[in-house]
């Protein structure tokens, strides 16, 4: 929960690994790997700190001409590492943020990006459901973006 919103972190993810993979429709694949600690500074606990790393692969992909002929396969990805912090202020409301380091692959075009997340959680004393909400994705890509390795940069519009 802590990739989609840094606040849903719960406290007892504290001290566990977590490990998930599967296959979804298209030949797509999803791996992930997390941890999640208590965080204590002084002696007293600040919160939860969270690193992992996010995998997806889209699986070979056919490429194409204009008039639709198949031209060969080609493979695409997406890898995330990231690592956060959640805190509670008070009993019902936590906050959260999320730092993550992007990687996107489309044949031989590759791109970065460094993108930062924000996320609220709160719950009513009934424990029974939770509410949150998250922004999602400040910052952008590092470099040239999704080119092909060695091609040059376009020159900027202005």
């Amino acid at each position: 929960l802590a990739l989609h919103n840094p606040a849903a972190l719960p406290d007892s993810a504290a001290g566990v690994l977590s490990l998930a993979g599967g296959r979804l429709p298209a030949g797509i694949g999803l791996a992930q790997a997390a941890y999640a600690r208590r965080l204590r500074l002084g002696g007293r606990p600040r919160g939860m700190w969270h690193a992992g790393l996010h995998m997806l692969g889209y699986g070979p992909l056919t490429r194409r001409d204009a008039t639709g002929a198949a031209l060969g396969d080609f493979l695409a990805n997406e890898t995330a590492l990231y690592g956060g912090l959640a805190r509670a202020f008070g009993p019902r409301l936590r906050a959260g943020a999320t730092l993550r380091l992007a990687q996107s692959r489309i044949d031989a075009a590759s791109g970065w990006a460094l993108a930062l997340d924000f996320g609220l959680a709160y719950q009513p004393p009934s424990g029974r459901w939770q509410a949150g909400a998250a922004l999602r994705g400040l910052g952008g890509a590092l470099g040239q973006g999704l080119l092909p390795v060695g091609a040059p940069r376009p020159p900027a519009p202005w």
